[in-house]
């Protein structure tokens, strides 16, 4: 089979076995939600509401069906990209939630995982181009800390440090309550800010992403941290590499310019 065949026969496999994980996946979420313990009527009305309230309720939910014919129904809804409508939001539908929240969501994914690349492959390249070192204990420390701690955890403790204690970031929100964010083109502060060539509001919209940003991108730069070290300590031991050493190359260089780029490869897919 030539590489190219290879490639098209590597696409389609995926492509037909992408319906199946999702249907699989959709499955078990279902599965999960209806074996959870409590009833979700008493979650939403309180143990001591009318049964009169709870029987509506549970009829306009489509909770006093079969269980087969409630998974027909949710998998119908899903494949009209119909989600339903909040209950918890006052009548607020599910997509309008989404893309209420899913421009901070993406602001925020985007600088943690800047933050998480830099962070780790920097720590992770220092720690292996010195074996046996300070720098290689303090990057199997750094990455144990990072896989090790909860993230809601180091968050609240950043905010009580840098928030509370020191003032150094706001709490809360992506703008100041007392100001008007930058007119929506995206609904990304920062990119709004850029299109409308406003610097200030691109300064608060940075600044107001800092904390959130560092608390994700440090704890995710360990992965990174780990791929790359593991990774350029095998690379450094290649023949190419000897043979670099040979020639007289600086050790800088053959990190930088020769190992650290077939060491990255496997961080890329991760990246991803």
């Amino acid at each position: 089979m030539s590489r190219s065949s290879a490639l098209r026969y590597y696409v389609f496999s995926r492509l037909l076995l992408a319906p199946l994980m999702i249907w699989t996946i959709t499955t078990l979420i279902f599965l999960l939600m209806r074996a959870t313990p409590g009833d979700p009527i008493d979650v939403l009305l309180g143990p001591r509401a009318p049964e009169s309230a709870k029987q509506d309720l549970r009829h306009t939910l489509g909770l006093d069906v079969p269980l087969w014919l409630q998974y027909a129904h949710y998998i119908g809804n899903l494949l009209r990209l119909d989600l339903g409508t909040s209950i918890a939001t006052q009548g607020e539908t599910v997509w309008q939630i989404i893309q209420a929240h899913f421009p901070a969501t993406v602001e925020l994914t985007v600088f943690s995982m800047a933050i998480a690349v830099i962070l780790g492959v920097g720590v992770g390249a220092l720690a292996a181009s010195k074996p046996n070192t300070g720098f290689d204990v303090g990057g199997r420390l750094f990455g144990i800390f990072t896989y090790a701690v909860p993230m809601y955890w180091f968050g609240m403790i950043l905010q009580l440090i840098l928030s509370v204690q020191l003032g150094w970031f706001p709490l809360g929100t992506r703008f100041p309550l007392s100001l008007s964010p930058p007119p929506a083109v995206t609904g990304l502060y920062v990119v709004d800010s850029l299109l409308n060539g406003d610097p200030q509001a691109l300064g608060i919209s940075l600044y107001y992403l800092a904390l959130p940003s560092l608390t994700q991108g440090v704890l995710i730069s360990g992965i990174f941290e780990r791929m790359v070290r593991v990774n350029l300590k095998q690379t450094l031991k290649a023949d190419y590499v000897e043979a670099a050493r040979a020639r007289g190359i600086p050790e800088r260089q053959i990190v930088i310019s020769h190992a650290l780029k077939n060491a990255m490869i496997p961080v890329i897919t991760i990246w991803g």
